[in-house]
């Protein structure tokens, strides 16, 4: 049976946070960004711009220097390397104060365990009146081109981040149901095929041609309430491909998961009523396939939207890939005192995920590391989280993820010895 270690930290964590996983004197960190300026209030713990957790002392460092006292909570990962003690990283995000995208790069030197940050270009509503801050359901294709969205807005800007100019700007015909673009894509010989959702009660899946501008709705797809295609990641070995997308901002509704092959035919959908009868996914990850074939998830499920939710459960998932049902699940803890609870499993929630909130895997020890956003005795928190599933047989690893202690085959030699 998987279990799970999670610890309160001394400032907020929110989704989406920006993680990014270094090795540092033979010990896996994981830097996390947010980018917001300090602040305390009665609900909440103090907010920092970034940190360090060092996952083998269970230890955690405030960064300064990198906050924007105007950033929003919403930001997107463009880039990132790491050069020498250094991480050199590219981030989106938005500026409530007047309506705008700032592109900043972020240094953080994880020896001396300072930061700093230059904003390096703005985009607001001088440059475009439709232009907002709220860009949680925009995201990433490339460190050339970023897929920008409003809320309630139908556009589509495609901005280069490189130099921040905007390309093009697309209207999708959704009215004020906005779209949200996830960072599931297939590329293909005519065109980028990206699923898309929309911010509509009952609307169906799409997907956005990003040459052709144009949507195209999946047929039967709608999982239960307001289609979110960046929950969960996606399905990659080395035969076949499969997306992965589900819904949860609606109240009162049973949400599914539903899946999709590269011509984003919709395969099936797998019911989790059997965890709670309403349930709400709050971040999912596809870890691999177990001996049976089958594929393996691990996430937490709630089972009310997150504004009404008394229980929530952090699962183990077992999914039949032939016709995606749920054969099996464990219920790895669960949270009754929504006091002191996650909110979201930073991995793949509804709201803005992307690579960056893939969580990271150690294949040798088969423990799985991230952050989650809740509350410790009822003030807003963040937490480090580490889910331990040494005992689940793992025959093949979803390359869509993030690991570390890669396990590789020795090599045999043979000898030929010919006495003359």
């Amino acid at each position: 049976m998987p279990s799970v270690e999670f610890t309160p930290v001394d400032f907020v964590i929110v989704e989406p946070t920006v993680q990014i996983p270094f090795i540092h004197n033979n010990e896996l960190k994981i830097a996390g960004f947010i980018l917001r300026s300090a602040s305390q209030t009665s609900t909440d713990k103090k907010t920092i711009p970034a940190w360090i957790w060092n996952t083998k002392q269970e230890t955690i460092d405030e960064i300064t220097g990198l906050e924007d006292p105007n950033g929003s909570l919403y930001r997107k990962l463009v880039d990132y390397n790491i050069r020498g003690t250094k991480i050199i990283a590219r981030i989106i995000y938005g500026d409530p104060t007047n309506n705008s995208w700032v592109l900043s790069e972020c240094e953080l030197d994880f020896s001396a365990l300072t930061g700093n940050r230059t904003s390096l270009a703005t985009l607001s509503t001088a440059d475009d009146s439709d232009i907002g801050y709220i860009i949680n359901q925009s995201n990433i294709l490339s460190s050339r081109l970023a897929l920008m969205v409003v809320a309630d807005k139908p556009y589509i800007w495609y901005v280069d981040p490189k130099d921040f100019s905007i390309i093009d700007k697309i209207d999708t015909g959704f009215g004020t149901y906005n779209p949200r673009v996830s960072w599931k894509y297939v590329i293909k010989p005519d065109d980028v095929y990206v699923l898309l959702g929309q911010h509509l009660n009952s609307a169906q899946f799409y997907y956005w041609k990003v040459y052709g501008k144009t949507a195209t709705e999946i047929s039967g797809s709608n999982t239960g309430g307001s289609p979110m295609p960046s929950i969960g990641n996606y399905w990659i070995s080395e035969k076949e491909i499969y997306l992965l997308g589900s819904s949860r901002t609606v109240v009162g509704v049973s949400n599914s998961l539903a899946w999709f092959d590269t011509d984003f035919n919709l395969l099936g959908k797998t019911s989790l009523t059997s965890i709670y009868s309403t349930p709400y996914p709050e971040g999912l990850n596809i870890i691999g396939k177990n001996d049976n074939g089958n594929l393996v998830l691990i996430g937490l499920v709630g089972n009310a939207h997150y504004s009404e939710a008394s229980r929530k459960s952090i699962v183990l998932l077992e999914i039949d890939p032939t016709d995606f049902s749920l054969v099996n699940f464990n219920r790895i803890h669960e949270f009754t005192d929504m006091n002191n609870a996650f909110t979201w499993l930073i991995m793949n929630v509804a709201s803005g995920s992307g690579k960056s909130t893939l969580p990271v895997i150690d294949k040798r020890t088969k423990i799985l590391y991230t952050f989650a956003q809740g509350r410790d005795n009822g003030l807003n928190t963040g937490y480090t989280v580490k889910i331990d599933f040494s005992d689940i047989e793992i025959n093949e690893w979803n390359l869509m993820n993030r690991y570390v202690g890669d396990i590789r085959k020795p090599t045999t030699l043979t000898l030929n010895v010919t006495l003359l």
